[in-house]
């Protein structure tokens, strides 16, 4: 999971700092928690109770927050800061991605930042039994794509591991940053339906977590 800790969590930490030194009365760090908390549970509601509704408020959450609904196969998803969403995912999932996907996009030439998330143990969806990790399945996978690549003017022009968070925070970096160069969008979406990318795809699928795809331009 990805996400930025919220406003709400510091300040009960400020407040536990500011009370806990010795010339002060120590404060009970749950329960200035509980009278910061707005709305509590019923004593009657049970965990059950609680566990069906829970469902129907993430999705209302969702709502609020001007977002879909999330959908089915996300891998990782967390929220930043005020309603920002991050989510890892293998394929577009929203309407608005599949539409826009399909248009021409811009003039020339395009570069797709991928941040990469990769699984601690290759899944293949065959059920085809390895010992490979999910970076080593996604290296059989990069080897392939190459020259699928070449077959359609693309290229790889950067690929490499992240190492360090120096603005921001996450509870997780991603593992790898690879930018990729395509003649077109057009192309790109011609590529991600031949018969040779879904071949070689399946590496992918078995060493990916999810991803974060952006579409960029140069100047």
């Amino acid at each position: 999971m990805k996400k930025i800790t919220g406003p709400a969590l510091l300040a009960v930490v400020l407040l536990v700092a500011a009370c806990g030194s010795d010339d002060t009365e120590t404060v009970d760090s749950t329960a200035a928690v509980e009278e910061t908390t707005p709305d509590e549970t019923p004593e009657d509601t049970t965990a059950e109770e609680t566990s069906d509704t829970a469902p129907e408020d993430a999705a209302e959450k969702a709502v609020d927050l001007g977002a879909d609904p999330a959908p089915s196969g996300i891998d990782q998803q967390g929220t930043a800061g005020e309603g920002m969403l991050v989510m890892n995912q293998l394929e577009p999932s929203t309407q608005e991605q599949i539409a826009e996907f399909q248009q021409p996009g811009p003039d020339g030439p395009i570069y797709m930042v991928n941040l990469l998330e990769f699984k601690e143990f290759a899944e293949y969806e065959d059920g085809r039994e390895t010992d490979l990790t999910g970076r080593e399945a996604y290296a059989l996978y990069g080897e392939g794509q190459r020259d699928v690549l070449a077959m359609f003017g693309a290229e790889v022009i950067f690929e490499g591991d992240v190492t360090f968070l120096s603005i921001g925070q996450v509870d997780e970096l991603w593992d790898e940053v690879a930018i990729v160069r395509y003649p077109s969008r057009a192309t790109l979406l011609e590529m991600s339906a031949s018969p040779e990318f879904i071949a070689n795809s399946v590496h992918r699928t078995a060493g990916l977590a999810g991803q974060l795809n952006i579409e960029t331009i140069a100047p």
